[in-house]
């Protein structure tokens, strides 16, 4: 940290402070102006994340912070890491509850995919294509090993449920991907967590574009969704309300793939995982998650199995 305060320092004449904020991330303030310095010790990741940025705003899209103007020519080094400097985006995170606020993030969603098509060849095939299937099948696996840990907060009955969702939603996934060939022309952002659209006033800003691939759209707003849907009581109709989302209220593949429950996958695998065993707020969120919600969630999954059946019918 002190190598790189001096070299911020060494390069601004203003006054300068730097605030760590998480691990090789910082908030640097100079004179009235905040940005964000963030290390990578992966200097493709980091080069492919500054020409997205510039392209970007060579493409006029305003909802991403730019970068500094040193990281224009090269990524600053400093013991073995690379660092962007990127505009602090003044605001607050979203609050998925909020119903303008989710076509907000969604609007700004379809511009960023739409305007992903028009990126150079050259800075698309830098980034990884998704593997989606095979990525949520290695999630499924990790919570079928940990079914022992489980059992010790989870009755058997529950476990089976979504172990039982996994299996029929993959199976399915499988084989609508052989069918349909979707795209992977596309740049999706891949973490669609609440905390990475920030709200000032009435326009929103995405940030954080380290796991962003190549993919298609259907399956970002799946992903979307399965975060949405607890805050609005696993509601289907109000579900497909929202305008873009509605247009696959008859898609095969996003109606399948809202059977995955990944967030539960998610959430008890990184638990499972990790060292802490006792944190009671995770696990009363895990609760209400996995155990208060099935009923609800049991309802949505019978509602959208019957829209598949309609599909095929």
């Amino acid at each position: 940290m002190s190598r790189l305060l001096s070299f911020l320092t060494k390069n601004s004449i203003k006054n300068n402070e730097l605030y760590p904020i998480k691990k090789n991330v910082y908030k640097w303030m100079t004179g009235e102006e905040k940005w964000i310095v963030k290390g990578y010790t992966d200097r493709k990741l980091a080069a492919r994340i500054r020409d997205l940025h510039f392209q970007l705003e060579k493409n006029s899209f305003q909802n991403a912070p730019y970068l500094h103007r040193w990281n224009r020519k090269e990524l600053i080094e400093i013991d073995s890491k690379y660092y962007l400097i990127f505009l602090f985006m003044e605001g607050d995170a979203v609050n998925y509850r909020m119903s303008v606020q989710r076509n907000q993030v969604l609007q700004m969603l379809h511009q960023f995919h739409q305007l992903s098509q028009l990126l150079p060849k050259k800075i698309l095939i830098q980034f990884p294509e998704e593997r989606w299937i095979e990525r949520w099948q290695r999630r499924f696996n990790q919570w079928q090993s940990h079914k022992a840990s489980l059992m010790q907060f989870l009755p058997s009955s529950i476990i089976q449920y979504y172990t039982s969702l996994g299996v029929e939603s993959l199976t399915r996934l499988s084989l609508l991907e052989k069918n349909t060939g979707l795209q992977h022309g596309y740049l999706v952002h891949g973490d669609v967590a609440h905390h990475n659209f920030i709200i000032n006033k009435s326009r929103v800003a995405l940030i954080d574009f380290d796991l962003a691939s190549r993919s298609h759209p259907i399956i970002e707003y799946v992903q979307w969704a399965n975060r949405v849907l607890p805050s609005i009581g696993w509601q289907i109709d109000l579900l497909f309300d929202h305008a873009i989302i509605a247009d696959f209220k008859d898609c095969p593949v996003f109606l399948t793939g809202l059977l995955y429950p990944g967030d539960v996958y998610r959430e008890w695998n990184r638990f499972i995982e990790s060292k802490e065993k006792n944190d009671l707020r995770f696990l009363s969120y895990l609760n209400n998650l996995s155990v208060k919600q099935i009923h609800q969630r049991k309802k949505f999954v019978m509602d959208v199995l019957t829209r598949i059946r309609k599909l095929s019918v």
